[in-house]
């Protein structure tokens, strides 16, 4: 079993509802590590960067996809990737700029092979900087 900090039972629950399924509600779903009350680090969803499908034009829009990454802090993204067969390909993305801190980057690895674990999301995509986060890589992994 990897070590890592853990996903919180509502992270996932709104995995499993709302991006999980087949034509899901989000087509893009963040997660963030963040302290609890107790001061207790935990995954939890980053709501104001999830995509919905009802907001998507075209049902993906990669483009959305990666302006909601960061700039100067780690996260994750659970990505309902469209493939060549018409199906869509659910890819496990770990965001870690190369400016985060060392600290930062051990925990966001570590973290990483939790979220792979607990989702069991077998395609995923590391990523440090946004030309990491190309249409292409996506597709490369999802086809």
């Amino acid at each position: 079993m990897a070590s890592g900090i853990m996903p919180t039972p509502e992270a996932q629950d709104f995995f499993e509802s709302d991006v999980k399924k087949r034509n899901g509600k989000h087509y893009a779903a963040f997660f963030k590590i963040a302290k609890n009350a107790a001061g207790v680090e935990e995954i939890v969803v980053d709501t104001d960067r999830c995509l919905a499908r009802a907001d998507a034009k075209d049902g993906y829009e990669h483009k959305t996809v990666c302006d909601q990454f960061p700039a100067d802090g780690a996260c994750f993204a659970i990505v309902n990737f469209p493939n060549n067969l018409g199906n869509e390909q659910l890819i496990i993305v770990s965001w870690v700029p190369d400016n985060c801190a060392v600290r930062e980057k051990m925990k966001a690895a570590s973290s990483f092979m939790k979220l792979k674990e607990t989702f069991n999301v077998t395609k995923y995509l590391q990523a440090n900087d946004f030309g990491d986060l190309s249409e292409d890589a996506f597709k490369k992994i999802a086809n």
